[in-house]
């Protein structure tokens, strides 16, 4: 099992990093410009979106879970499927 994260300051502080060594946890080399893998953030791009197209403050709680219930499912499904290709240039990336 590898452990995969991103490479923000949250992620690489010294005392993250020396905990996962001491856990002996593998983790996956990750470029500092790398590709976004996580398809959520297109979801989260396209909800918000949807969202400014509403009127008032007081909707928004009802808006976002309305939000996330629109999400198409063919766009679920691309993203999930673009998941190889992503993988692959991360790796062409690495390899660089």
């Amino acid at each position: 099992l590898v452990f995969q994260q991103g490479n923000t300051s949250d992620y690489s502080a010294r005392v993250i990093l020396d905990h996962i060594k001491e856990l002996d946890i593998e983790c996956l080399r990750w470029p500092a410009k790398s590709l976004d893998l996580s398809y959520i953030e297109n979801i989260w791009f396209w909800m918000k979106v949807w969202l400014y197209q509403l009127l008032t403050p007081d909707e928004l709680a009802n808006a976002i879970r309305a939000a996330w219930a629109a999400v198409p499912e063919e766009l679920l499904c691309k993203l999930a499927t673009s998941m190889p290709d992503r993988l692959r240039k991360m790796l062409e990336e690495i390899a660089a």
